[in-house]
């Protein structure tokens, strides 16, 4: 809640400025000085454009997380991360069940959010549990099997760096899309770290090659401190490419 500030006070010997209120966030959290704006506009988005990139898919019904966007406008506590494509090499036995994946120059933090796909066992949408320097990082699923060399996907994304950002959220989303072989269906929804938000879920039938179509999507997802929020696709007809030329992510805070 906030307290406007209409008489002089200190937080951490810092005198809040006029037109600021205290936010305190209970028992145990810390006083901080805020514009009354900055506690309502919680905001972030991403966007391609006139991108010619491909984005391969590795197997038919598979979800993709999207990477290669640009971060547009954000505030109240988000952070921005491009992603990019991660060429695995080895599935080994983490010693605990766990599997670990070898995958040189990941790039990849504790927390971050991953897709696998066309392999036998692992296959889907992950949490990465703990990245292990410098080649390495455990992912929480049973280890069957090594598969040998895979192609992953880290998606473009925004964290929810602090308890400012977290909250209820509008996330709308839309693509402009081409396909690699013609009348393919495309489906794409978003994911909250690991797990898929259905109620975003949206299908498009893709005409000739070289034609756009959009696919578009929107639901009310509820983002904790820490959260991930990543953009996917898949081919439910074929494993047949895409070409995302442009496309847009925006999250809107609404409680």
């Amino acid at each position: 809640m906030g307290q406007a500030n209409t008489t002089p006070r200190r937080i951490n010997r810092v005198e809040g400025a006029a037109g600021q209120v205290v936010v305190c966030g209970g028992p145990g959290v810390d006083e901080y000085w805020s514009e009354p704006w900055l506690l309502l506009a919680n905001y972030a988005g991403m966007y391609r454009h006139e991108s010619a990139a491909v984005t391969a898919i590795q197997q038919v019904n598979d979800w993709h997380l999207v990477n290669g966007f640009s971060e547009g406008y954000s505030g109240g506590g988000w952070t921005f991360h491009a992603g990019s494509q991660l060429a695995l090499t080895a599935e080994l036995n983490n010693g605990d069940g766990k599997t670990v994946i070898t995958c040189a120059a990941h790039g990849l933090v504790d927390g971050d959010v991953i897709s696998i796909s066309n392999t036998t066992s692992y296959d889907g949408v992950w949490v990465v549990e703990q990245v292990i320097p410098p080649n390495t990082f455990v992912i929480d699923t049973v280890w069957v099997a090594n598969e040998g060399a895979k192609t992953g996907e880290h998606g473009s994304h925004f964290i929810s760096a602090s308890a400012l950002s977290a909250g209820k959220y509008l996330i709308l989303y839309s693509l402009s899309i081409t396909p690699a072989a013609a009348n393919c269906r495309v489906e794409a929804t978003y994911y909250c770290n690991a797990t898929q938000e259905i109620k975003s879920e949206s299908r498009t039938k893709l005409g000739a090659i070289g034609d756009y179509q959009n696919v578009v999507g929107f639901s009310i997802c509820d983002i904790a401190t820490s959260g991930v929020i990543s953009l996917a696709i898949r081919n439910v007809t074929d494993a047949g490419d895409f070409t995302i030329r442009d496309g847009n992510m925006t999250l809107i805070r609404i409680g």
